[in-house]
């Protein structure tokens, strides 16, 4: 192509310094190229590093604050912190405020490319579900995104996110909202619910221990939990394992479906919602209605075992595993003897304790946990004896004892 005089001597110029061998000098932001008496001079372009930073700012937690058409968005529901995480490795995650979504992602310039987007499907009120719908509808193929401070603005079409870097924190620990205990009063599907059975009290009470315990109005259980943003982790659900009749045997299959693995939870006001593949069960908060003696209050909490064995003869507990028991507020109790978790219900009268349908996973270890173990099913059977001195618990049951501390 011929260009005009000066551009043509120009790439001239250059074409001569670039045939062969040349000699370079870096000096700063400036690069000298020499090949004989022909010289080129160039400056450092800042053009891929900009391009790289756009890239780098979009990373990180965004609060969303509105959403909608570009010309009139509409603020963001303030009751339902809906956020973005867009993670250093392509992927991203985040709430509508109502449902958990994931997937990945991928930035050209200033466009962003989203894959497919997997989310929860809780039902919510109307404003969060509209607010959802159009978060969802931006976060589909190929939006272009401007990152100007603290602001974030992803557009596809005509629609608009409005978002600002970080997440707001209540200033709480996850899932403090959820301990105490609930009730149940329906099961089903998120469309149609059947009301919990009303001649049975149903529930399950979330411990600050990170332990879940409760009842299908059948079956006691137990396990641990962990909260994620809105989702419950259930882990290790262990029951006993009685037969009821068919009604109460539908609640609990509903129940046990639910709570395994990972579901998501919503909770307004005193109600807990528990959602998973299009299945609900609904809580109301309050107590699973157990009378407690005032000695319970002191017996209430965890409590790690130091040694077992008779009155006569104790052996220490093995100091290469912690073994422990949580008596909780709603006269359930839970713990591990080092090898196996196990929980079931208590009662107090004076200064007995009567322990009821202990249940236990069926893990094998060595011989000195399967020791220790046995020392401990063998006194939380029925009625023992427990005496409390200052953080020192004993537990005693005919001639077998557990001391604990606090």
């Amino acid at each position: 192509m011929a260009c005009e005089d000066p551009i043509m001597r120009q790439e001239e110029s250059a074409h001569k310094v670039m045939t062969g061998t040349a000699t370079y000098t870096v000096e700063g932001d400036t690069l000298t190229i020499t090949n004989n008496d022909t010289v080129l001079v160039f400056t450092r372009s800042t053009l891929s590093t900009e391009e790289a930073s756009e890239s780098v700012s979009l990373t990180g937690a965004w609060t969303l604050t509105s959403y909608g058409p570009t010309d009139t968005p509409t603020l963001a529901v303030e009751s339902a912190n809906a956020e973005l995480t867009f993670n250093e490795d392509g992927t991203v995650s985040g709430s509508s405020g109502c449902n958990s979504l994931n997937g990945d992602y991928s930035v050209e310039g200033d466009q962003v490319t989203f894959g497919a987007i997997v989310s929860t499907r809780m039902a919510c009120d109307g404003a969060i579900m509209a607010q959802e719908a159009a978060v969802l509808n931006v976060l589909t193929g190929t939006a272009s995104y401007k990152v100007e401070g603290d602001l974030l603005t992803i557009t596809k079409d005509s629609n608009v996110l409005v978002l600002t870097r970080g997440v707001e924190s209540t200033g709480e620990l996850e899932g403090t909202d959820l301990l105490g205990a609930w009730n149940l009063t329906s099961y089903g599907t998120t469309e149609a619910q059947s009301p919990a059975l009303a001649d049975v009290q149903a529930g399950l009470t979330f411990n600050e221990d990170g332990t879940v315990t409760g009842t299908s109005g059948c079956n006691q259980f137990s396990g641990t939990y962990k909260v994620d943003g809105n989702e419950i982790a259930f882990n290790e659900i262990v029951s006993t394992l009685m037969l009821c009749d068919t009604p109460l045997m539908e609640q609990e299959e509903a129940m046990s479906q639910m709570l395994s693995e990972l579901t998501a939870y919503r909770i307004e006001g005193n109600t807990l919602s528990i959602v998973k593949n299009g299945m609900m069960l609904v809580f109301t908060r309050d107590t699973l209605g157990t009378e407690e003696p005032s000695e319970l209050v002191s017996l209430t909490g965890t409590w790690k075992l130091t040694s077992s064995g008779t009155a006569d003869t104790l052996s220490s507990a093995l100091a290469d595993v912690e073994a422990n028991l949580s008596f909780n507020e709603d006269g359930t109790v839970t713990g591990t003897s080092g090898c196996n978790e196990f929980g079931g219900d208590y009662t107090v009268e004076g200064d007995q304790i009567t322990f009821n349908e202990i249940v236990s996973t069926l893990k094998l270890c060595d011989t000195p946990l399967m020791g220790q173990e046995e020392a401990m099913q063998q006194v939380l059977t029925e009625t023992a004896d427990y005496q409390i001195e200052g953080n020192t618990l004993t537990i005693t049951n005919n001639d077998r004892v557990l001391v604990l501390t606090r």
